[in-house]
C-alpha cells in the first residue's frame, strides 16, 4: 500500500453520489503485506482525510508492522480518539462499529 493508493481510494470515496462523511469505515488490511508511505506522507494523510471528526473508523492489522504504522497514523488524524480504532480481529472491529454478520447494521 502507498499513499498514492490511500489518495486513489479517497478519491473514489469523494466522487460515490452515495458517500458521506458521516458513515462508519471498516478498513481491512489482512492481506497487505507492504507499505510504501514515509513518517511525512503519514501526517499528510491523516491530515486531509475524507471522514467526519467523529465518523467511526476501524482499521484491522494483524501484522505488527501494519498494526503499529495504523497506530502512528491514528495519532496524526484528526479524528476524536474515540471514534477512531486499531485492531487485530476483524470481528472486534465489526462489533465495535455495531456490524452484525447477518444483518448488515446493527
Amino acid at each position: 500500500m502507498s499513499a498514492d493508493d490511500v489518495r486513489k481510494m479517497r478519491a473514489n470515496l469523494r466522487e460515490d453520489e452515495a458517500f458521506s462523511s458521516d458513515l462508519y469505515l471498516l478498513f481491512d488490511m489482512l492481506d497487505n503485506t507492504e507499505f510504501g508511505i514515509s513518517p511525512s506522507e503519514f501526517r499528510e494523510l491523516a491530515a486531509e482525510s475524507p471522514m467526519g471528526k467523529q465518523s467511526r473508523r476501524a482499521y484491522v492489522a494483524p501484522s505488527e508492522l501494519a498494526f503499529g504504522l495504523l497506530r502512528i497514523f491514528a495519532g496524526h488524524s484528526l479524528a476524536d480518539p474515540a471514534y477512531f480504532r486499531v485492531f487485530r480481529d476483524l470481528a472486534e472491529a465489526r462489533l465495535w462499529l455495531g456490524l452484525d454478520e447477518d444483518k448488515g447494521l446493527a
